[in-house]
């Protein structure tokens, strides 16, 4: 019982990991890959954007002209890494809410048939009764 009160304890502490820990926690290579990729490219068009904005050579025009450029030659870029990264992150998650799912050794989660899954209820469930005693008892 005590393992359970402290784990429960330790999810309602405030989350005390910076940005660059919780990203580099992530175990799935590719999705970190991913997401380190978008931040970095996104860093870069900041940094781009900044660097126009303090330079005094160029005329308002130029420096929205540059920075449109600018967004137009990766704002793809990151997007797509971006959404990669989600998926990826969204398919570890939704495994691993699967897997800690308690089951017999060998049984899925997802049922093939529906008498499978009237044989899992039980004869005593009470939809099984509902859905299968006829209308006049």
């Amino acid at each position: 019982m005590t393992e359970q009160h402290d784990s429960l304890q330790a999810a309602m502490r405030p989350i005390t990991e910076s940005y660059e820990q919780l990203q580099n926690s992530v175990e799935n290579n590719d999705a970190r890959a991913a997401w380190k990729y978008a931040d970095a490219r996104s860093r870069d068009l900041v940094e781009s954007y900044r660097a126009l904005k303090d330079d005094p050579r160029y005329t308002p025009e130029h420096k929205a002209e540059q920075a449109w450029a600018a967004y137009e030659k990766t704002g793809h870029q990151i997007k797509t890494s971006k959404e990669k990264a989600r998926e990826l992150l969204e398919k570890e998650a939704t495994y691993n809410e699967e897997m800690s799912i308690p089951r017999p050794r060998g049984e899925s989660l997802k049922v093939g048939s529906a008498e499978r899954l009237l044989a899992g209820l039980g004869e005593d469930d009470p939809w099984v009764l509902r859905r299968w005693t006829p209308r006049g008892r």
